[in-house]
């Protein structure tokens, strides 16, 4: 029989082992990046647990959609002190329910974290174990190869006893190939859960900063309330004087300047002109112009960086730190197709900036659209603008383009479900069920109520319209 076929090169496997150990057993621990979690609060049953977190969850969110209906509804009345105080009321336990939904959210991330982490401790175990079973295997084939066929021919008094020892050999080799597999089976799905922890991790982050952002509405709106009666002092005829002077305001808005900064020069628009743009797009898509301006005003002011990072370091380089360098080559080589479309030198056209608690940068104009995503929608975008090539970076292709995805993810369904999950998806694609996108999809509904408030009220022809105090910022 071949030595050849009984032979295992024990250098090559060896040398393969020791690349899975770095990786499987690196000195730095997942583990230390859970030092939030309090071990004290171990629960039995985790799955029960979270379960409860979900249900609990979703009972906050038809309470809240209870009180949405009530504050659309008291908003159709007659504008008097008593609708109005309602109204705040409604949004006061509103905000509270935000709060606590949010609160959940964190409890069911700090669940999944701390069962994901043990979960990567497990597969670090059963890779131990794999690896020791490993190097018995390996020493055995090692021993073998240096005794040889000859000399293992002349050990055993028959060829009977050879070859049976050279199956078991055999044997021994079938099974080092498969721990080997199984090995490589562990640090696939070591790499997938450190990556859904790093997710979680993140996520968390974000949760906590929402936390803050709903602590300040809820006191802010609790303080409106109590404005307004210090200033009316519960009486009807000082809010209805009130309310006339309030309404004085709608000439500072209609001068006043949208916030959607060009990077390139184009400048701000007033709301009349950004108005036109969401309903010039809107009708192209069949969505809302109102939940689609929106969503643009929460993209535009989404980080205080936007519109001032750099493709180089806070898109390639960032993916390239993360280990994606398939991903980096993708988006750069967008981003470059799109600048040479437009003539334009990518080292001098800004992104987004990388930030670490929300992942990396490059994401382009006012609708914040990523190379490669705006690729997808660019032949669209330049059929329904009417631009060709169609620029990121161009206003009206900007709304376009995020109306064009907005209604690709059911927001031409023009109700509560099919918009909040279109705003989810536009901010976190297929996550977009979790905490994160959920938020997001509840600021974008929030702004687009004070501009559906607005556009009804300039198409009824009103002269003077009163801005709600919590929809100033919108405008």
């Amino acid at each position: 029989m071949d030595k050849n076929k009984f032979t295992f090169s024990f250098v090559l496997t060896a040398t393969m082992i020791s690349g899975l150990a770095i990786f499987l057993y690196s000195p730095q621990s997942i583990s230390a990046q859970c030092e939030d979690i309090p071990q004290e609060e171990k629960i039995e049953n985790q799955e029960a647990y979270r379960d409860e977190s979900l249900r609990r969850i979703e009972e906050c969110k038809n309470e809240i959609k209870q009180y949405e209906d009530k504050i659309e509804e008291k908003k159709k009345e007659q504008k008097t002190l008593n609708r109005e105080l309602s109204i705040i009321e409604q949004e006061v336990k509103k905000y509270g329910l935000e709060l606590k939904k949010t609160k959940l959210y964190i409890e069911q991330l700090r669940i999944d974290i701390q069962s994901r982490n043990k979960e990567i401790s497990d597969l670090e175990k059963k890779a131990l174990l794999e690896k020791i079973k490993l190097a018995e295997h390996l020493s055995k084939i090692n021993e073998y190869d240096k005794i040889g066929v000859l000399e293992m021919m002349l050990n055993y008094g028959n060829f009977s006893d050879f070859f049976a020892n050279a199956t078991a050999m055999e044997n021994l080799q079938n099974e080092t190939q498969r721990i080997l597999g199984d090995i490589r089976g562990i640090k696939n799905d070591l790499e997938v859960q450190i990556e859904m922890f790093k997710e979680d991790q993140k996520e968390s982050i974000y949760l906590k900063s929402i936390l803050e952002s709903q602590n300040l509405s809820l006191a802010q709106k609790q303080k409106e309330k109590k404005n307004l009666v210090s200033q009316t002092k519960g009486q009807e005829k000082k809010f209805q004087e009130l309310v006339v002077k309030n309404k004085k305001k709608i000439i500072e808005i209609q001068s006043r300047l949208f916030g959607l900064s060009n990077a390139l020069g184009v400048g701000k628009i007033t709301i009349e002109k950004a108005i036109e743009y969401a309903e010039f797009a809107a009708q192209k898509t069949g969505i809302r112009p109102a939940f689609l301006l929106g969503l643009i005003w929460v993209e535009s002011r989404l980080n205080s960086n936007l519109g001032t990072g750099n493709w180089k370091t806070d898109l390639y380089d960032c993916y390239i730190r993360l280990g994606k360098k398939s991903a980096a080559e993708m988006q750069k080589n967008a981003f470059f197709e799109i600048t040479g479309k437009l003539m334009l030198n990518p080292d001098n056209v800004p992104v987004s900036k990388a930030l670490t608690s929300v992942g990396c940068g490059g994401a382009m104009g006012i609708a914040q659209f990523m190379p490669a995503t705006w690729q997808g929608y660019e032949s669209k975008i330049s059929l329904l603008s009417g631009n060709n090539p169609a620029s990121p970076w161009n206003i009206l292709d900007g709304f376009t383009g995020s109306a064009v995805k907005l209604s690709d993810n059911g927001a031409g369904s023009q109700n509560r479900e099919g918009e909040r999950k279109a705003a989810a998806m536009y901010y976190a694609g297929s996550r977009w069920q979790r905490a994160p996108g959920q938020n997001y999809a509840t600021r974008v509904r929030e702004a687009s109520f004070c501009y559906q408030d607005y556009i009804d009220a300039v198409k009824k022809g009103e002269q003077n319209i009163d801005i709600e105090s919590n929809c100033e910022k919108y405008f």
